[in-house]
C-alpha cells in the first residue's frame, strides 16, 4: 500500500480529526433526528453536514455540534466532568466520546442530538481516543488496562473487547482506512512517536515514518491512498 504525505485543504476539519478520529468521522451528515438547537443556521431536516467538537467555553470540557459554516453551535453533553474527543458513526446517528464522569476515562456513545448516553467500557484504567470503523460495527480505542497504552477493538455496543497491539511502549490514536481493512496509529515503540499501520485484526504492523521528531495523530484521506499526520520535525507541530 503506497502512502504519501498529505497537506489537508480542510484545515479546520483536520484539526478536529487529530483529537477525535479520521476526518470523515469528525464531520458527518446527521441522521434524520430532531436536534436540540433552535438557531436559524440549522437545517430543519437535520440532514446538513455537521462538525462535532469539544470546548471548555462553559467551564469544563463538553461535546458540541455545529454546521459546516460554524452556525448552530449546540452543546450536547452537560455534566461537571470532562467530555471530549467526539467521533461520528458513519451514518451520523451516533457520537462516540470519552468521559471521566464515573471517576476515570471511559468510552460512551450518544445519539447525535445528545440523547441516550450509554457507557461502553467499565474498568479502573483509562479508555479513550474512540473511533468508529467505516461500517459502524466496531470501535477502536486506546487503553492502559494492561499496564501501558495499547490499541483495542470492540463491537459498537461495547462487547467483544480485544487488544490489537502488545508492547511496552505507548500505542494510540487509531484511525481506520475508508475500506475498514487497515488501522493507522502512532507509537513510541522505537524511541519516539512514529506512524504505523496494521490490519484491523492487529497483524502486519508496519512503521511508515522514521525520524528523530514526533510524528503522530494519523488520519486517512477519504480515498485511503494517503495518510495525513502531525509532525514536529520542523521543531513545531505542522501538518504533513
Amino acid at each position: 500500500m503506497k502512502i504519501k504525505y498529505l497537506m489537508s485543504a480542510l484545515l479546520m476539519i483536520f484539526i478536529f480529526s487529530f483529537w477525535a478520529c479520521a476526518a470523515p468521522q469528525a464531520v458527518a451528515k446527521t441522521a434524520p433526528v430532531k436536534t436540540k438547537t433552535t438557531e436559524s443556521g440549522i437545517s430543519k431536516t437535520a440532514q446538513k453536514y455537521k462538525i462535532a467538537f469539544f470546548s471548555e467555553r462553559d467551564g469544563n470540557r463538553e461535546i458540541y455540534i455545529m454546521s459546516m459554516d460554524g452556525s448552530g453551535q449546540t452543546r450536547l453533553t452537560n455534566n461537571p466532568a470532562a467530555d471530549w474527543l467526539p467521533s461520528f458513526s458513519p451514518d451520523g446517528s451516533k457520537i462516540v466520546f470519552q468521559s471521566d464522569r464515573d471517576g476515570n476515562f471511559e468510552i460512551y456513545t450518544m445519539n447525535s442530538d445528545g440523547s441516550q448516553e450509554v457507557r461502553l467500557t467499565d474498568n479502573p484504567a483509562y479508555d479513550w481516543q474512540p473511533c468508529y470503523s467505516p461500517d459502524g460495527k466496531k470501535i477502536a480505542f486506546a487503553s492502559d488496562r494492561d499496564g501501558n497504552y495499547e490499541i483495542y477493538l470492540m463491537n459498537k455496543d461495547g462487547s467483544g473487547q480485544v487488544r490489537l497491539t502488545n508492547n511496552s511502549a505507548y500505542d494510540g490514536k487509531a484511525s481506520f482506512s475508508p475500506d475498514g481493512k487497515k488501522i493507522a496509529f502512532h507509537s513510541r515503540r522505537d524511541g519516539n512517536f512514529e506512524i504505523y499501520i496494521m490490519n484491523t485484526d492487529g497483524t502486519k504492523q508496519l512503521r511508515l515514518t522514521d525520524n528523530s521528531a514526533y510524528d503522530w495523530y494519523p488520519s486517512f484521506s477519504p480515498d485511503g491512498a494517503r495518510i495525513a499526520f502531525d509532525s514536529r520535525r520542523d521543531r513545531n507541530s505542522e501538518i504533513m
